[in-house]
């Protein structure tokens, strides 16, 4: 089925699930309830030739997630669905309680089973997208790359589903997960026992973002705008985690050990762009020196200003 036709039959589910469940089979279940209360095997087998059909139907697109491609964007659909099921897990625990309609049960649980299948198939693809993003160029001037701007948007809208994230157990092992993620996760949970997997996965995704610009600073000829390219793209990394669920999710104790990154990064931008402007200036700037002297000083400096500036634009 193509994706057009599957994302509107999705939105459409998501509004018609509520008063189905809530309203039209429940209200089938009092009203046989209240009907046939003298005999249970008449209002079990009424209840489930009238509602059974019509219960199945509703939680049948395994069949279609299990076709569809497993595109890392299509993935809030997937997870909305999730919620949706878990918010009516109890209505329909109870409406379909009786041995004639449990199969109905069955179906609903093998529908969320193929939904948290098909969330971590997409996670996987997202991850295993970043680092073959194709896009050589860095950003101009050492700025925010757009392969960042897009990694942080797709997890922020994701940090927002971590409840379910969590209830899907999104953490690898999945098929083709290498040693590196295996011993990152083991380093990461060496510190903190109780960290969740929800955790381990966020913070390996932004591991991989970070090898990324790692290996796209190199393609900077400066050593310097190398330096301002991790610097600009940490900083923005740790801005929006701060801003987000991510701070809640990652901790305080990540957050930090990136600043402290960061500030490495920027500490090397400044010594290797600007170390030589810094030098021409006089070591006592509380001394006394004369004109010839001030008017040669400017001159090296705006000569090495300008050498600094070429070289890092």
């Amino acid at each position: 089925m193509d994706w057009e036709i599957l994302d509107l039959e999705i939105k459409n589910w998501l509004k018609a699930a509520i008063t189905e469940v809530k309203t039209l089979f429940a209200g089938e279940r009092i009203l046989y309830d209240y009907v046939f209360s003298s005999s249970d095997s008449m209002r079990e087998s009424c209840f489930s030739e009238i509602s059974r059909n019509g219960a199945m139907t509703l939680f049948q697109f395994r069949e279609h997630i299990s076709k569809s491609k497993k595109k890392s964007e299509k993935i809030f659909r997937m997870l909305n669905l999730c919620i949706r099921i878990a918010d009516l897990w109890q209505d329909i625990e109870t409406i379909f309680s009786i041995e004639w309609t449990n199969i109905v049960i069955t179906q609903a649980l093998s529908s969320l089973q193929s939904l948290g299948e098909a969330v971590r198939a997409m996670l996987y693809n997202f991850e295993a997208m970043i680092p073959k993003n194709l896009l050589k160029s860095s950003a101009q001037g050492g700025g925010v790359h757009s392969l960042t701007r897009y990694v942080l948007k797709y997890l922020i809208i994701l940090s927002n589903y971590s409840g379910v994230l969590s209830d899907i157990n999104v953490e690898w092992p999945m098929t083709g997960q290498s040693s590196l993620h295996e011993s990152y996760r083991v380093s990461l949970t060496s510190k903190n026992s109780d960290m969740q997997p929800i955790t381990t996965t966020f913070a390996w995704l932004i591991h991989i973002l970070l090898c990324k610009l790692d290996g796209k600073a190199e393609h900077y000829k400066e050593a310097p705008l190398s330096y301002l390219f991790l610097t600009n793209n940490l900083n923005y990394i740790i801005r929006k985690v701060r801003t987000s669920n991510h701070q809640f999710i990652l901790g305080e104790e990540w957050i930090s050990k990136h600043e402290a990154k960061e500030k490495h990064y920027m500490v090397r931008y400044e010594h290797l762009g600007w170390s030589k402007v810094v030098l021409v200036l006089p070591e006592d700037s509380n001394s006394e020196i004369s004109i010839l002297e001030a008017k040669n000083c400017f001159k090296r400096f705006d000569s090495a200003f300008q050498v600094a500036l070429r070289t890092q634009s």
